[in-house]
């Protein structure tokens, strides 16, 4: 992409898909990280135009509407990005030729059943306006989805930098030859990741498994699960994974949190062996915290990818027990935290996260816990500045605001240190 100069009017196919409750964002970070490819493009396009999905819709629901994702761009970029509230069509085309903004955001991609079917005219039609198309969205990549498949036949097409680092990183994994190696996967469907099993097992010296993907797993094995997501289709596949030669690097959840409604709020733990007939497994449970904690705490390297539970309700939430996994209660993140998050590298912004998040109650060295982590580790030069940009209003002393500066001269961020100094100058009164 670095060699492209002209662009014309983009679109850019990216994972916007945020948690809201009530209306709100409750994590922006998806939408920190998808517009760090405006500072590459911004001066080789016409226009810019976002286009994701979120959620699972059934037709047009408002609720899961993209709005709040524009706004957020907005607030964070400091410039008008432009919500379209359609996803293609004339009021597309007016807008993105006639009006003064550059960056604009099309409305959630799922509103439009031929996104799921991958219908060739919803792709003409979306298409249309635009001269290029850039693929940035790695977690819906494995999808046989319009914006995955076919965009990009009708569009000279690139692949962008979030997905580069993603691939980057899985092919690191893929190869470690380290000691210590383990690997925590979640998220709803054992189908979406048998071949990644398949792939890290003789790799791994362990293989945590949680999430809605755990119970064709457990089923195969004979165990029950009540009416939890279970893939059937895959038990047969599931259960050579756990007799193959490799597979008792699988580690299971043995207790879970579980309801009888996906609609409640009303959360049980049991154990695996008590589990009955109308319960739902929603999120592993505190036995299973443990054991992952143990087994995370010495390892050397971790990979982690997906949810284990329906984060999205806080009864059933994966961030609740994020923060037990890393040995620390929700409101205490210390430094040995913020470091390991570091080191596992696509973790850094769950720390950053969990540090910003309204309820957390913070001691003055907690959000430096995550800048001197990222001050002893060469980060890039885009992360650095959002970072400690989001942390600096926590920071309590000069020294902590001092440390800023010292990471922006490290990172050849020579601009924003200058301009870092100047903000120290003038609210000096503020430490």
């Amino acid at each position: 992409m670095s060699k492209l100069d002209n662009l014309g009017n983009v679109l850019i196919r990216s994972d916007l898909n945020v948690p809201i409750k009530n209306g709100e964002i409750t994590d922006n970070f998806r939408i920190l990280k998808s517009v760090e490819i405006l500072e590459s493009i911004l001066d080789k396009s016409r226009t810019i135009t976002f286009t994701s999905h979120m959620g699972r819709p059934n037709g047009k629901d408002l609720n899961l509407s993209l709005r709040p994702v524009a706004e957020s761009m907005s607030d964070f970029l400091g410039k008008e990005v432009r919500f379209i509230e359609e996803v293609f069509g004339e009021k597309v085309e007016e807008q993105i030729e006639k009006s003064e903004s550059k960056i604009f955001l099309l409305e959630n991609l799922r509103f439009e059943k031929g996104e799921i079917e991958n219908d060739k005219k919803f792709s003409n039609q979306i298409t249309k306006p635009f001269n290029s198309y850039i693929f940035d969205a790695f977690g819906a990549a494995h999808r046989e989805h319009a914006s995955v498949v076919s965009f990009g036949e009708n569009l000279e097409s690139f692949q962008g930098p979030l997905m580069d680092k993603e691939i980057h990183e899985l092919d690191r994994l893929l190869n470690n030859s380290e000691s210590g190696y383990a690997v925590l996967l979640g998220g709803a469907k054992i189908s979406d990741k048998l071949n990644l099993i398949e792939k890290l097992l003789p790799k791994v010296e362990y293989l945590m498994v949680g999430g809605g993907m755990c119970f064709t797993l457990l089923k195969a094995l004979g165990h029950e699960i009540g009416r939890s997501l279970l893939e059937e289709s895959f038990i047969s596949k599931a259960w050579e994974l756990l007799n193959s030669r490799f597979g008792k690097k699988i580690i299971l959840p043995i207790d879970f949190g579980v309801t009888d409604s996906i609609d409640s709020s009303v959360r049980e733990n049991v154990k695996l062996d008590d589990f009955k007939n109308n319960h739902i497994g929603v999120d592993i449970g505190p036995q299973t915290v443990s054991n992952f904690r143990k087994i995370l705490k010495k390892s050397n390297n971790i990979f982690w990818n997906g949810p284990m539970g329906i984060f999205e309700k806080e009864a059933f939430s994966y961030g609740k027990t994020f923060a037990r996994y890393m040995n620390v209660e929700e409101r205490m993140l210390d430094a040995l935290t913020a470091l390991w998050l570091l080191d596992c590298g696509v973790e850094l912004t769950r720390a950053v996260g969990l540090l910003l998040r309204p309820n957390v109650q913070l001691e003055a060295s907690w959000p430096m816990s995550v800048i001197r982590a990222l001050a002893d580790h060469r980060v890039e030069a885009s992360d650095a500045f959002k970072y400690y940009t989001a942390l600096r209003p926590k920071l309590h002393t000069m020294d902590d605001a001092l440390l800023i500066i010292r990471v922006f001269l490290q990172n050849n961020l020579w601009q924003h240190a200058f301009q870092e100094q100047r903000f120290i100058n003038t609210y000096s009164k503020l430490f």
